[in-house]
């Protein structure tokens, strides 16, 4: 049984309305409307949206004046509500839902894009509070929360067409993820990189049964608030 949720979303001229699958799609989280709020989408550009989930990064970038964008989910009811959402917006003829794993894109995006998006899933497998496959999925970032990033960063500097003006990666991270850590891996891959944002924005974990497990693990479980970051990463290849 679905169950929908239905957004309302303000820009500056006009309200977006997106409409979610909640049972099987994440709601944009606080997280995605920082990003949301602090996207630099260049008219003309060709963007990739990695996780697009619901689609509400695509119809801004859609919106912001992008020529082309690539809608990029592994899960299936993500890729539906997009084109629900794109349509009711107006953009359908500008974004295209992909059904593709992030962390392995097999050259479907190489030598395409001038501006990557995404809020990686970055909770630490140990963290995670959704039941479910596909909620699940969006949350996993793996044993550290770093697994999504990393390969995103890894894979970026490949999907940069040769005549973009303005190659870049905008992300939102946490303090939980490392802010620190993905500016070193940013500055590793060839990108200079600023956060033009912060916010503190409320965590909920799953809690330890016990302290045994708390002291094997090494994770706290008294984190409320954490801080998060959007980052604008510029490609400066060498």
């Amino acid at each position: 049984m679905r169950i929908m949720t239905f957004l309302t979303v303000p820009l500056r001229n006009e309200i977006l309305r997106l409409r979610v699958n909640s049972k099987n799609v994440m709601t944009p989280s606080q997280l995605t409307c920082l990003l949301a709020a602090n996207m630099d989408v260049p008219r003309g550009s060709v963007v990739a949206d990695l996780g697009c989930g619901c689609g509400i990064l695509s119809v801004i970038a859609a919106k912001q004046g992008a020529k082309y964008v690539y809608a990029v989910d592994v899960n299936p009811h993500a890729l539906e509500d997009t084109r629900f959402n794109t349509s009711t917006n107006g953009v359908s003829d500008i974004v295209n839902p992909i059904m593709c794993d992030v962390r392995h894109t097999n050259g479907l995006l190489d030598g395409k894009i001038d501006v990557i998006l995404s809020n990686p899933p970055q909770k630490p497998f140990r963290y995670q509070n959704q039941t479910g496959k596909w909620l699940s999925i969006a949350e996993n970032g793996g044993a550290t929360g770093r697994t999504i990033i990393n390969s995103i960063i890894s894979q970026a500097p490949r999907f940069f067409r040769e005549t973009s003006k303005s190659p870049k990666f905008e992300t939102v991270v946490t303090s939980l993820l490392g802010i620190r850590t993905t500016l070193d891996h940013l500055e590793k891959a060839g990108f200079k990189s600023s956060i033009v944002a912060s916010s503190l924005v409320p965590f909920k974990c799953r809690k330890s049964s016990t302290s045994k497990t708390r002291k094997k693990t090494g994770f706290r479980d008294d984190l409320s608030y954490q801080r998060a970051v959007v980052i604008h990463a510029k490609f400066v290849p060498i």
